[in-house]
């Protein structure tokens, strides 16, 4: 049985790369603007990241200094239209492989 966080990873995970546009990058932070309740008056994107690295800029959050993300999943987590996702960089997704020994 498939556990719900990792249910909800998958989720985001797709909703990602469908986000993705020309305006994004192949990896980072992916908000989605048709979801986003900025807005309205909601900044807790921009509130609750410890890297201070999303910004409200023309109306909608954006994310600078994307080089700089810790990757800690916080403005998702805080996001209550689950506007935010994640694409991670391949240095990441293979930290935790097994570099093959020389023979």
């Amino acid at each position: 049985m498939v556990s719900k966080i990792v249910r909800e990873a998958e989720n985001q995970y797709k909703q990602a790369l469908a986000w993705r546009g020309k305006e994004n990058p192949d990896y980072g932070v992916i908000i989605n603007r048709d979801t986003c309740i900025a807005r309205l008056g909601c900044r807790n994107c921009i509130e609750f990241c410890p890297g201070d690295l999303i910004y409200y800029e023309n109306g909608r959050p954006d994310v600078k200094f994307l080089d700089e993300c810790w990757y800690c999943g916080i403005c998702a987590q805080v996001c209550g239209p689950r506007a935010i996702a994640y694409i991670f960089p391949d240095e990441i997704l293979k930290a935790g492989e097994k570099k093959a020994s020389p023979k």
